[in-house]
């Protein structure tokens, strides 16, 4: 009884330095990634970081699980434990399971991002239209922004809300556009 304690004690800290490890690199690589990155990071990262917080929480949910049945496990390997004592330390771990297993599920159910309601990232989709749906990127980035009356005198075409530099409006005009979801071939 004092290996299977042990043994869920240790897998249970495995598991949770795993947790808090890839926890610290996806909170440092992923922003850097997004900010630092080629054409597309931003779209990458959203989706990395995304993948990785359903691994983290599975890891930690599978860490807190064996924390608890190792304490389960504690109370009938323990032979100073009278019967009254068992009884009411596995009643209380019974239910800490119990009601860590119905809050969990109740928060992941208020904070839960369907799939179709998910932002990628990305300004523009694979056929160049824009995916955000707002009037500032309605020309898509195949369209040619310049047009004698979006002169605005400084240098920068107005474009809906926004204002794009001349620079951008080069790259936008070939189909590139930073933030597009789409790597460059070479």
């Amino acid at each position: 009884a004092e290996m299977v304690f042990l043994s869920l004690l240790t897998a249970c800290m495995g598991l949770g330095l795993q947790t808090v490890l890839i926890a610290m690199l996806v909170a440092m690589l992923g922003p850097s990634l997004a900010l630092r990155g080629p054409d597309g990071s931003l779209a990458d990262a959203v989706a990395g970081m995304q993948g990785y917080t359903k691994v983290m929480l599975a890891t930690f949910m599978a860490a807190l699980g064996l924390l608890l049945l190792s304490v389960l496990s504690f109370t009938f390997g323990h032979s100073q434990m009278g019967p009254s004592s068992r009884v009411v330390l596995c009643s209380t771990i019974l239910a800490i399971i119990g009601g860590t297993v119905r809050y969990s599920r109740i928060v992941l159910r208020v904070f839960r991002l369907p799939d179709a309601a998910a932002v990628s990232g990305a300004f523009f989709d694979e056929h160049g239209a824009c995916s955000t749906g707002t009037a500032c990127c309605s020309t898509g980035p195949g369209a040619a922004l310049a047009d004698a009356d979006g002169e605005d005198g400084d240098g920068a075409v107005a474009v809906g809300a926004s204002l794009l530099p001349r620079r951008s409006q080069q790259r936008s005009s070939s189909g590139r556009s930073r933030g597009s979801g789409r790597r460059s071939s070479g």
